[in-house]
Order: C-alpha cells, then sequence, then structure tokens
C-alpha cells in the first residue's frame, strides 16, 4: 500500500514537470534515482519501516585531512539551523561519501508539498556539491545552541 503511495506521489511529480516522467518510476527496490543536469543524482525512496519519503544526493567525497574537518564543522552548523534547513548533512564511512537527505512524513505528504521542497534541497545540495568540488567551505552562520555550548567552548 505505501509503494503505490510513493508510486503515485512520483507520478504527479513528474506531472508537474519538475522531473521527466521518464524518470519518476521506482525500481524493484523501491527506488527513484533521478538524474540531474550536473551529473549529480537524487534518489527517493520509503524508509524500511515505510513511514517515511526519503530523498538522497551525494554532495561529494571529501578527503581526509583539515579541508574534512572544516567542512563537517560548517555542515554541523546548517544541521543546526531551525526548520527549513532543506535536508540534514551525514557522512557515510562506508562509501565515503558526503550526503545531503531528507526524511517527510508520508503520512498526508502531498506532492504539492514535495515540489515545494525539492528545489530548496536541490539548490542547496548544489551549492555544497560546487564548494566540495572546488575545495571551498561553505560559511554557515551558527545556529542558535539551546544549551549555549558555543559561548561554553568559546567559539
Amino acid at each position: 500500500m505505501a509503494l503505490e503511495a510513493l508510486k503515485s506521489l512520483l507520478e504527479d511529480l513528474g506531472r508537474m514537470a519538475l522531473f521527466p516522467l521518464a524518470a519518476m518510476r521506482p525500481n524493484q527496490q523501491g527506488t527513484c534515482a533521478v538524474p540531474l543536469p550536473d551529473g549529480s543524482v537524487v534518489k527517493m525512496e520509503l524508509d524500511e519501516r515505510e513511514q517515511n519519503f526519503l530523498i538522497v544526493t551525494v554532495v561529494g567525497n571529501v578527503p581526509t585531512g583539515r579541508y574534512r574537518e572544516n567542512l563537517f564543522r560548517e555542515a554541523l552548523k546548517a544541521n543546526g539551523k531551525s526548520h527549513p534547513r532543506y535536508g540534514t548533512f551525514a557522512f557515510s564511512s562506508k562509501t565515503e561519501h558526503f550526503l545531503l537527505f531528507e526524511s517527510l512524513g508520508l503520512k498526508d505528504l502531498t506532492s504539492a508539498q514535495v515540489a515545494e521542497y525539492l528545489p530548496h534541497f536541490l539548490e542547496k545540495a548544489a551549492l555544497w556539491r560546487q564548494a566540495v568540488n572546488f575545495g571551498n567551505v561553505p560559511v554557515t552562520s551558527s545556529a542558535p545552541s539551546i544549551f549555549g555550548m558555543g559561548k561554553l567552548l568559546g567559539r
């Protein structure tokens, strides 16, 4: 039943001309991989419990060292921002990929909501992807902390 909801959601997004309609079909594993103009891919699927709609894209491969530390520090600041923050950054140590993902509750989720959300998510991913490709670190304004950790740590 949830897979039918996913298919319907993807078809609606295709009809809204966000992506080519032919690309908006899940494969046998229930994942829809849509190629983007910059050569990257955004994947959309349901989580294991079929309660959330997941959107994931690889931002890039980040070499170990000082650059990775600086990039991850800014990514953590971005993750600490209040909603809507249009994605959460993560790192897969298994694949060495720096990722941007979002989990949207499937219950009552409409294709119009996803269509409104996706451009912001994709813009953020493209901005960070470009920075990673050039070895830059995007500057994110510090997110206010409810615990005041920044002040405590002298930052």
